[in-house]
C-alpha cells in the first residue's frame, strides 16, 4: 500500500509530464505542491497566477490576491484548471492580501537594496513573524 503522500507525488508527477507549457500570466484556480518540505502549505483553492522563470527549472507563482507567493522547481503543469507543481524551493504567506508595490515600498523605508522579488518577499514575512513573537 502506498502513503498518501506518495501517490500525491506520483499525481502532480503524471500531470506535470503531460502537460503543455506554462507561461507568464497564466491563471490557475488552484494549486498543488507535490513537496512542500518544510514551507507552509497555500490551500488548493487558492487562485495563483504565474509570474515567469526564475531560473531554468524554477518558477515564481503568486496568488490572485497577493497573499501567497512561491517559487516551484524540478517541474510543473496544469490540468483542468489547476497549477501542478513539483516541490516549493519558497513559500511566503505574508498574512493578508496585499500589493507588490506595498512590499516594496516598506522594503524601500528600512533601506535595504534587493536582489530578487523573492528575497523581499522572505523580508516582509521574516518581519511579519518577528512582530507576532513579541
Amino acid at each position: 500500500m502506498l502513503s498518501e503522500s506518495i501517490r500525491r507525488k506520483n499525481l502532480v508527477y503524471a500531470v506535470c509530464e503531460a502537460s503543455p507549457e506554462i507561461k507568464e500570466g497564466n491563471v490557475f484556480t488552484g494549486v498543488v505542491i507535490g513537496n512542500y518540505g518544510l514551507f507552509p502549505k497555500v490551500p488548493e483553492d487558492t487562485k495563483v497566477v504565474c509570474q515567469g522563470l526564475v531560473k531554468e527549472d524554477a518558477m515564481e507563482f503568486r496568488s490572485e490576491d497577493g497573499r501567497y507567493y512561491l517559487v516551484v522547481e524540478d517541474g510543473w503543469g496544469e490540468k483542468d484548471g489547476v497549477f501542478y507543481g513539483i516541490s516549493a524551493r519558497y513559500v511566503a504567506d505574508l498574512g493578508s492580501p496585499t500589493d507588490t508595490s506595498s512590499i516594496a515600498e516598506e522594503y524601500k523605508k528600512r533601506g535595504y537594496k534587493y536582489g530578487s522579488f523573492a528575497g523581499m518577499l522572505k523580508f516582509k514575512q521574516e518581519q511579519r513573524e518577528l512582530s507576532e513573537d513579541r
